[in-house]
């Protein structure tokens, strides 16, 4: 349940992302996508008391694998952006 949460989040911030015409832009609106999905009640219970009791921090840690590299992937597009400004 907790890896199909996380890649439903991932989705939620992808399109928050897409929908923007620059990287930047694009980020931050990722970013408040995140936040605000965490904040539903189920996205609160999932994540901070079913998986760490039933995972463990390092199983919920490899699952979230996929979050960190669409993350690290945004601000690779946002690198030539911050250099030009």
């Amino acid at each position: 349940m907790y890896a199909e949460e996380q890649r439903r989040l991932a989705v939620v911030v992808r399109r928050a992302f897409s929908a923007e015409a620059d990287a930047w832009e694009g980020n931050l609106a990722g970013c408040a996508a995140m936040l605000e999905a965490t904040l539903e009640p189920g996205v609160r219970r999932i994540t901070l008391v079913e998986a760490p009791a039933a995972l463990g921090w390092t199983d919920m840690r490899d699952i979230q694998t996929g979050c960190k590299e669409q993350l690290r992937s945004g601000l690779g597009i946002m690198t030539p952006w911050i250099r030009c400004a």
